[in-house]
């Protein structure tokens, strides 16, 4: 019992935190049809820019994604969460959010 009541304080702190997380991301496009939260630059303190996968975002999860092989036509990109992936011939980098 006392391990589940750790695990919902957990999980409870997880939810209270989300807010204060989601608010450093803003959506941008990367290639027509695909977006991502990329981490704005006036929010970066230490962090290095990346992009988090908008499927887990919803979700309230933090999943950076990865990249992890070159395609034919860029870089494969993938969600180690949700195995979500896709190939767009950029780099994580700060620019505008998408509109």
């Amino acid at each position: 019992m006392l391990a589940e009541k750790d695990d919902l304080k957990e999980k409870l702190m997880q939810k209270e935190a989300w807010p204060a997380t989601a608010a450093k991301y803003s959506l941008h496009a990367v290639r027509e049809g695909i977006c991502v939260y990329l981490l704005k630059k006036d929010k970066a303190a230490s962090e290095p820019v990346h992009w988090l996968c908008i499927k887990c975002y919803q979700l309230e999860q933090k999943s950076i994604l990865q990249r992890t092989s070159k395609g034919t036509r860029g870089y494969i990109y993938t969600c180690y969460i949700c195995q979500n992936s896709f190939e767009v011939n950029d780099v994580p980098k700060w620019s505008e959010p998408a509109v």
